[in-house]
């Protein structure tokens, strides 16, 4: 794997923002933060709040700064690339409510294996 300072795309980031992320209470706080900033910016959509759509923001803020402190295994990805951290937050938000970010997070964790043994020609 790359070391964060070598990550050029977004593929390099997603393994990295990952395992950052592999504490449950991380996750759980990310996510719950993400869908109440959801629900804050649908409701104030809906009543015709513009002006305060920035706000809806808060939740998602706080769930993911609680979620970091939680977790003992976490970097400071979102200071390198806080676009990436950003849209890999909704990937995750997605995996997540689709049933797939178990299978996602297990890919992570193993390192991949050779297509063949070394001791073949």
């Amino acid at each position: 794997m790359k070391n964060r300072n070598e990550v050029r795309t977004f593929n390099e980031f997603w393994p990295l923002y990952l395992q950052a992320h592999s504490s449950r209470a991380s996750r759980a706080f990310h996510l719950g933060g993400l869908a109440l900033s959801a629900a804050a910016a649908m409701w104030m959509l809906a009543h015709g709040l513009i002006f305060f759509i920035v706000l809806a923001a808060v939740p998602a803020l706080l769930g993911a700064a609680l979620g970091h402190r939680m977790s003992p295994r976490s970097i400071k990805v979102i200071d390198e690339a806080p676009a990436w951290a950003a849209l890999a937050d909704l990937k995750m938000f997605g995996l997540a409510l689709t049933g797939r970010l178990g299978r996602e997070m297990k890919s992570v964790d193993r390192p991949s294996l050779p297509s063949r043994p070394a001791w073949s020609l």
